[in-house]
């Protein structure tokens, strides 16, 4: 009777772990479906200057050390500049290694979990709700703008760290992987200086298990982090437009109200108020457990098996402390910027498991369990709506972005300035004289266009895409035209719509450029049968716009990767 509850229990952690990589295998289908292929905001700057300049061979210290914001990028323009050129600067491979710094973590997170409750089934059900909020489309900003997955370089440094630290390696490959990872990690991004402090009373711990000598845990961590900084700070400039940190004594209050929304963002990424409460509750929950385990337990085996959790969690607390200090005059709705989510999901993390070590020291099993499933259903049950909006998000976001690129491709032609500014980085000027330069190494795909591919018309027995069904003027002078689309299982995906006027001569001309819409109950139904659903587009143009010749508007769905567009049913005779 032994080997059928063997069998019984490794089905039961098969299908736990099958259950774990669900949430991963969802994000990783929204990142392939609404990834978009255009350097976004920042990228242009960072590293897209930095790409334009070791186009000509002239790649310098200087160049390599150059801050952004607060960080010095040293390692994310390197690593970008070698992935650059061998995708032609395809921003998708950059959102791919974010994905991958996530699963990276995610493992990491697994063998932590593993060694601190075994192959029980809390250990599974807690790796299962920490793949819920590392994997959460909430983070979208993280997921769908390449340049953002720097924010994962920290945590990936801080758990591969304590996975070497905590394993059978010797005492010089954890002291040196330590080291290696820390010193990435902050020539990566502003947080990463953190990594010295968190992954030090790891390695102190380890040394009295092992009875190490601590004398040379002291000195080897203070001169690598001594000739790190030394390297760092040279020439290092706080930026002017920044507020003095001494701001968070002065205005108290708000500090203190941006950094329990920033805490709170995992769960309430929309409401600040309860985001604030919130994060309030899993402040005081991180403190309260810290003491217990530390002072009232006495516990050296709780202790250790608690030690990831508790430095993973004040990762997050100084991590919280630097944002605030550097963001809070901005505006403290800035707080629920999803790209704060990505470091800050990490506390909620820790606290799912320094909870379950802890109640494990409850004797009454009855209430443990009925402690940890009340926990669990709270923390599913703001993870679905979390979820359903960080989907809607995405949805939207990828067609505001392939709207952006489509304004880009077409500065030529149609030069949209206030939707590039709006879309894609926020000086119109300045993007374009720096799109031509990217496009002259051919790095800008498909590329800025001289004149669009029109496909034939339709005919009778083709596909219908769409409709160009209202064309109104109005008393402004100007024109309203809206329609819809639904894009066939026999073409690729129509990222928006241009119209465009024709002459005697029924060439058309590109006019104007519609964003696509989706009604909110309509977001899964794209993900699932995307021909078989609706997308609407309007756009209003100035009839200045419209040369005299012109004798009717026809509207055409366009490709963002290939650069085709096809004609859609409905023409506005003008004569």
């Amino acid at each position: 009777m032994v080997y059928p509850i063997k069998l019984s229990l490794k089905i039961k952690q098969l299908l736990l772990i099958l259950l774990a990589i669900v949430s991963p295998i969802i994000l990783g289908i929204l990142i392939w479906r609404y990834s978009v292929n255009v350097p976004f905001w920042d990228q242009w700057d960072t590293p897209g200057k930095f790409f334009l300049e070791a186009a000509q061979d002239n790649i310098t210290w200087e160049q390599l050390m150059t801050q952004h914001n607060e960080s010095r990028t040293l390692f994310p323009k390197l690593i970008f500049w070698i992935l650059a050129n061998l995708t032609n600067w395809n921003t998708k491979y950059e959102m791919l290694i974010t994905f991958l710094l996530a699963c990276l973590v995610s493992y990491n997170i697994y063998y932590l979990s593993k060694a601190t409750f075994g192959n029980q089934t809390k250990h599974y059900l807690s790796f299962i709700l920490s793949n819920l909020l590392i994997f959460s489309p909430i983070q979208y900003e993280t997921w769908f703008w390449g340049f953002q997955g720097v924010t994962f370089v920290s945590i990936a440094a801080i758990t591969t760290s304590l996975v070497v630290i905590f394993s059978q390696s010797s005492w010089s490959t954890k002291l040196i992987t330590s080291a290696v990872l820390s010193a990435i990690a902050t020539f990566s991004f502003a947080n990463g200086v953190i990594c010295w402090i968190i992954i030090f009373p790891a390695l102190f711990l380890k040394s009295i298990q092992d009875r190490f000598p601590k004398k040379w845990v002291i000195y080897f961590w203070l001169l690598t982090i001594s000739m790190t900084l030394s390297v760092y700070l040279y020439d290092y400039h706080r930026p002017s437009d920044l507020p003095s940190v001494t701001q968070i004594f002065t205005r108290p209050i708000l500090a203190i109200s941006y950094y329990s929304a920033l805490l709170g963002s995992p769960l309430f990424p929309q409401n600040l108020l309860a985001s604030q409460i919130t994060g309030f509750i899993v402040i005081l929950l991180f403190i309260i457990f810290s003491f217990y385990i530390l002072v009232i337990n006495k516990n050296i085996e709780i202790v250790e098996r608690a030690c990831p959790w508790l430095l993973i969690g004040l990762y997050v607390v100084f991590s919280a402390v630097l944002t605030t200090m550097g963001r809070m005059s901005i505006g403290i709705e800035y707080s629920l910027s999803s790209r704060y989510i990505t470091f800050t999901t990490y506390l909620i993390v820790a606290l799912i498991y320094l909870s379950g070590i802890i109640l494990t020291q409850i004797p009454n099993q009855i209430w443990l369990k009925i402690i940890i499933a009340f926990l669990s259903i709270s923390l599913l049950i703001t993870y679905i709506s979390s979820f359903q909006l960080g989907v809607k998000i995405s949805t939207n976001f990828y067609y505001q972005r392939v709207y952006g690129k489509t304004c880009l491709l077409t500065i030529d032609l149609i030069n949209d300035r206030e939707c590039l500014a709006t879309k894609i980085y926020p000086y119109a000027n300045k993007l374009v004289q720096q799109a031509r330069k990217v496009n002259q190494i051919g790095w800008l795909q498909p590329g800025l266009l001289k004149q669009i591919d029109w496909q034939t018309p339709i005919q009778q027995n083709q596909p219908k895409y769409g409709e160009l069904a209202n064309f109104t003027a109005n008393t402004d002078g100007s024109y309203l035209a809206s329609g819809w689309t639904l894009p066939s299982s026999s073409q690729s995906s129509f990222d928006t719509v241009i119209l465009a006027y024709q002459t005697t001569d029924q060439v058309p001309y590109p006019l104007a450029i519609a964003e696509l819409k989706i009604d909110d109950k309509d977001i899964f139904k794209l993900l699932i049968n995307p021909q078989q659903t609706k997308l609407t587009w309007e756009t209003s143009f100035s009839s200045q716009t419209i040369p005299s010749q012109a004798t009717s508007i026809t509207a055409w769905v366009f490709n963002t990767n290939n650069a085709k567009a096809y004609q859609i049913e409905g023409v506005a005779k003008l004569k």
